[in-house]
């Protein structure tokens, strides 16, 4: 794969990486000020507007002009700008701003590390290579298109869900037969010799061809997947990546030109074993030369051509294909100048709506997207329009769960089903089975989710749409995930990332990356966790809403925590929390909150993480953040018992058991337990404490999640040191034995186990290992001076871990 350099003066950026260098050394930035140098990098042909810029960067209109102001400066000052020179970054009064600094590109393979600029080349101002997008992406739903990645059904949830309303368009029905030889075609995109404005059939003539091959009841691979996988590849090279990444054993080539009033098509049919048959059709019109070529393959190939049951009306068939090539290079503004082509009878149809709220709800403009839907429903009847009034509600499902409402989603899918299961379109049903399996994932009811995710494989797989039957492994993966059982899901996480890193799919690989992270984290990896987090960095600049890229970067926050990189994720979270909007991204604030209130705590800062932890329990409410919203909970309790406000703590504790209790998931009870365990020895409790220490214990045993055993058993050790029953403590601390030369945490309550029980060498061996796993984490100088050792006049020091 190839990525952009941009060079100027002595400065890199390296879009891909998220890194700017200036003479060779990296430039610490936040992601705001990282994402407004490369918005107007990117843009440079042009001025950028200050409401464009805001929405690209902040994916919001509501923006301070100061909050823009400051960010500027920053940016500017990175680039070694600055408000008077404004030789890089001009203002342009009352408009906005614009990149105005002599550019190189530079375009090196995606393995290249950048490590200093290139200052012997000539520079030159370089155009950008493709057109900049004139209508940014960012504006939109609610929450946000994934979850949290703490439950990794959220992330896992809406990964399909953008493939959802790509299903709603008005295609042939798939009528699918079993084919016994196995045959998978991928139709590659079309040789054109036409004029300019026929260069939308290069595409639309593939995916014309690509359906009609599909409803004759081949497999097909997806036309979107073909694009990703084979971009301009010449036909060899095609054949050879369609069938690694795709499973395609067979390959068509077809070209198309003009001649004379009417269109040819040769459409040549090459087997796996090299061998080609050929088929051509003449017509006075591209899409019915495109479907006669393809009824051609399919008689070739023994089968029937589909059954017409209406005239085919060709305005709008040419139309609807020109508006499906544009969206398979997500080109919105192409397609909708396709749809504004159209007559306006045409443009009132329900084939052109379908596609105009998809392009609403991929520009994230969901409340759009479902008010143009939930028109459309009523003229929809079930009788006489089954196929498109199922899409409609697949749509309407789809929305209302990216805006995290499962339950209005569910009746609507419940009725798209039913209406699907008395068709033969397998594709559709297997969308709208696994927006349903959400659904249930995210009200935590798992058999129901369980049996709709394995009937949309099966469904996937008759369709011949592998790369939906890998979503179907992510979503199996969220929910074992919800389950407590990361160790299941992990498997499931990594076959998709295999299969969508083949296929090039950026955003269904960073979705799966971000719960592998969550798995990884679970089970106590937090070096992997990592690793799987900077896999996702380079895939985001290929997500364009800015409003999922924060979704990720609280992931990544996590991660760089986990390994002690604590100033960074500190960073993450502070850029975050100043640029998410409270009211469409409650749930990424509420993350961001919760993991800033646990290292506040960590840090002894007992006020604000008591503040932050109670806003991130008010926002994560949903079955799918459970365990975040645990977490959040138990910081709360030892924040206000740290500030000695024992009453509030005692009220907090009563209620999360109470939460936690109807939450009916052994890892979330473990942490309630903990934190009533807790309170109980902060109480002095006696004899009480070992009993509410054991019970905590055994939720978390319940459970079985690393992670979860690891808190119990840390904070119950820490307690029997504290009250001098080291015996025990070894016991507590001894099943942690086997995690604690990776996990920071584990390491150190060895290091405060051995000092306690005075065994030096043992102790200096478990201190070398805590240091380093510690990062930027502290170890109590108490801990560092050997056993034995009297301890300077003066305060002791805490030992503190939030695990």
């Amino acid at each position: 794969m190839i990525r952009r350099l941009y060079h100027f003066g002595d400065c890199i950026v390296d879009v891909a990486a998220r890194e700017l260098r200036q003479a060779g050394k990296r430039v610490p930035l936040s992601p705001t000020v990282f994402d407004c140098i490369a918005y107007l990098l990117e843009h440079r042909d042009r001025a950028v507007g200050r409401d464009e810029l805001v929405s690209a960067v902040w994916g919001k209109a509501s923006v301070t002009d100061s909050l823009v102001g400051k960010t500027l400066v920053k940016a500017r000052r990175a680039v070694g700008d600055d408000g008077a020179q404004q030789a890089v970054i001009l203002t342009v009064p009352r408009f906005g701003f614009h990149w105005i600094a002599p550019v190189r590109v530079e375009e090196v393979a995606a393995d290249v590390v950048v490590t200093a600029p290139i200052s012997a080349l000539p520079v030159e101002v370089a155009a950008p290579s493709e057109p900049p997008v004139s209508e940014p992406v960012a504006r939109g739903a609610r929450g946000r298109r994934w979850m949290p990645f703490g439950i990794a059904v959220a992330l896992a949830c809406c990964a399909a869900l953008g493939a959802l309303l790509y299903a709603m368009h008005s295609r042939a029905p798939t009528q699918v037969v079993a084919a016994k030889d196995g045959l998978r075609l991928a139709v590659v995109p079309v040789e054109i010799e036409g004029r300019a404005e026929d260069g939308w059939l290069r595409l639309g003539l593939m995916d014309l061809i690509a359906q009609r091959l599909r409803a004759g009841g081949l497999g097909v691979v997806a036309s979107d997947v073909v694009v990703r996988v084979v971009g301009d590849a010449p036909v060899e090279v095609a054949a050879r990546s369609l069938r690694d990444a795709a499973g395609a054993s067979a390959l068509v080539a077809a070209s198309a030109r003009r001649h004379g009033s009417e269109w040819i098509v040769r459409a040549v049919l090459r087997d796996a074993d090299g061998r080609e048959r050929e088929v051509e059709a003449r017509a006075n019109d591209a899409v019915t030369v495109g479907r006669a070529a393809a009824d051609r393959l399919l008689r070739l190939l023994g089968r029937d051509a589909p059954d017409e049951r209406a005239v085919v009306d060709l305005p709008l068939a040419e139309v609807s294909q020109r508006v499906d090539a544009a969206l398979l290079v997500n080109d919105f503004d192409a397609a909708r100048r396709a749809i504004a082509s159209a007559s306006a009878d045409d443009q009132s149809t329900p084939e052109l709506q379908l596609r105009l709220s998809e392009i609403d709800y991929r520009l994230g403009l969901s409340d759009a997207a479902r008010e143009r839907l939930e028109h459309l429903l009523p003229a929809l009847p079930r009788e006489t329009e089954p196929a498109l009034r199922a899409r409609a509600l697949t749509g309407l499902g789809a929305i209302a769960l990216k805006q995290n409402r499962a339950a209005p989603a569910l009746p609507s899918l419940d009725e798209a089903i039913a209406l699907l299961d008395r068709l033969n379109e397998p594709e559709s049903l297997g969308h709208a089975l696994t927006a349903r399996g959400i659904a249930h994932a995210m009200r935590a009811e798992y058999a129901e989710a369980g049996r709709d995710f394995a009937r949309a494989r099966i469904a996937f797989e008759l369709s011949g749409d592998a790369h939906a039957a890998a979503r179907v492994d992510i979503n199996e993966g969220a929910v074992a995930t919800m389950r407590d059982r990361p160790a299941d899901a992990l498997p499931l996480y990594e076959r998709a990332a295999d299969r969508f890193e083949r296929l090039d799919a950026p955003t269904d690989l960073i979705n799966t990356l971000g719960n592998e992270v969550d798995a990884r984290l679970a089970l106590l990896q937090p070096a992997a966790a990592l690793a799987a987090s900077e896999r996702m960095m380079p895939l985001m600049e290929r997500i364009r809403n800015p409003l999922e890229r924060r979704v990720f970067l609280v992931i990544r926050a996590r991660a760089l925590a986990a390994v002690g990189r604590i100033a960074e994720a500190r960073a993450l979270l502070a850029d975050l929390l100043q640029s998410a909007d409270a009211e469409r991204e409650p749930t990424v604030l509420g993350e961001a909150r919760a993991q800033q209130a646990a290292l506040d705590l960590a840090a002894g800062q007992g006020a604000t993480a008591a503040a932050l932890s109670r806003q991130a329990i008010a926002a994560l409410d949903g079955a799918e953040f459970a365990h975040a919203r645990a977490e959040a909970w138990r910081v709360l309790v030892l924040s206000l018992l740290r500030r000695s406000e024992a009453a509030a703590a005692a009220e907090e504790g009563a209620r999360f058991t109470q939460w936690a209790v109807a939450a009916r998931r052994a890892s979330v009870l473990a942490l309630a337990r903990l934190a009533q365990a807790e309170l109980v020895a902060a109480q002095g409790g006696g004899a009480a404490v070992e009993g509410a220490f054991d019970e905590a214990r055994r939720a978390a045993e319940q459970a079985g999640v690393p992670r979860d055993i690891a808190t119990v058993a840390i904070a119950n050790a820490q307690a029997l040191i504290a009250a001098g029953e080291l015996p025990r403590a070894a016991e507590a601390a001894g099943q942690l034995a086997r995690w604690s030369d990776r996990d920071f945490d584990c390491a150190l309550l060895q290091v405060h186990l051995y000092h306690a029980l005075g065994q030096r060498e043992a102790w200096n061996t478990s201190l070398v290992r805590a240091r380093g796993l510690a990062g930027e984490r502290r170890i109590a100088n108490e801990l560092q001076r050997e056993p034995g050792t009297p301890a300077p006049i003066g305060r002791a020091e805490p030992v503190v871990s939030v695990h």
